[in-house]
């Protein structure tokens, strides 16, 4: 079967493509689809290759929004200042696969694969970011967490485009953290990940938390147990209570490694926020 290929300039063009092609696929970096492809996995009549389009591959914070492209890179992120402030952000893409991996990997890529392991989109699901389709219609705003339906399974219709990802720039007080867990370095996929976002008072107690877990589920998933249990405590205590405490959310499915996760997965929420709560003090 004859695959074509199309080279679209526009999101406007990506989008009307991904509507009037039958059997569309969107390929960026192609880390992932592109080995569904050799697989034989999936047979797509048309790839819609959308890293030529310069507005989706713009970051940018306006104060109220970070805001990142659909098509910018896990490369691009750690140069940018604007995700080189969020520290567990950088965390969860500098940890991820390796740099020829994240000079064409994305994470709105990640997101729409919606792989339960995968690190930024973990860390993105703890910062309440909101995922921007486009298509022929218009723009729907979908906040990430109603995006996983099951595992690789999306909300996302076959011809939308993610034009961007957004998720509210962190103020005076807030801080972020990242905690993965893995049996060999980077490049083996994650055996538990937890991104984690706090919002400290005056004194250090925590007014508002955000706890995600990776890699434990069959999608990444939110804590509010969690969040629960840390509310109105400082660091120390935070961190206490969070190491001696396993959450129900996690689901924990049946694998090899379940006893391993059973045993790792509250130290790992642990440091993700000690990580949140030192910067949200100010200290990284």
């Amino acid at each position: 079967m004859e695959t074509l290929f199309f080279r679209p300039q526009s999101l406007n063009e990506a989008a009307t493509l991904m509507d009037t092609q039958d059997k569309a696929v969107i390929v960026n970096g192609g880390s992932d689809i592109i080995l569904e492809i050799a697989a034989k996995k999936i047979s797509p009549a048309a790839i819609v290759y959308v890293a030529d389009i310069a507005e989706m591959k713009k970051i940018s914070d306006d104060g109220e929004y970070v805001r990142i492209g659909g098509s910018a890179t896990y490369a691009q992120m750690m140069k940018s200042p604007e995700c080189q402030r969020i520290t567990g952000l950088m965390e969860s893409v500098r940890q991820l696969g390796s740099p020829p991996i994240r000079a064409v990997a994305t994470p709105a890529g990640n997101i729409a694969t919606a792989a339960p392991s995968a690190d930024c989109a973990t860390m993105l699901l703890a910062l309440g970011t909101e995922v921007v389709l486009v298509s022929v219609a218009g723009k729907r705003v979908v906040p990430q967490k109603d995006i996983y339906t099951g595992t690789y399974k999306t909300a996302i219709q076959k011809n939308e485009v993610i034009g961007e990802m957004r998720f509210r720039s962190l103020k005076k007080m807030e801080g972020s953290g990242f905690y993965r867990l893995s049996r060999r370095k980077a490049q083996d996929i994650a055996k538990v990940l937890v991104g984690a976002v706090v919002r400290l008072d005056e004194s250090g107690r925590c007014v508002n938390s955000t706890i995600s877990l990776g890699a434990l589920n069959a999608t990444a998933v939110l804590s509010p147990s969690t969040s629960n249990l840390i509310k109105g405590l400082k660091r120390d205590e935070a961190v206490r209570v969070a190491q001696n405490f396993f959450p129900p959310e996690a689901g924990l499915r049946e694998s090899y490694f379940k006893r391993y996760k059973e045993l790792t997965a509250s130290t790992a929420i642990a440091r993700a926020l000690d990580m949140a709560y030192n910067e949200a003090e100010g200290k990284v």
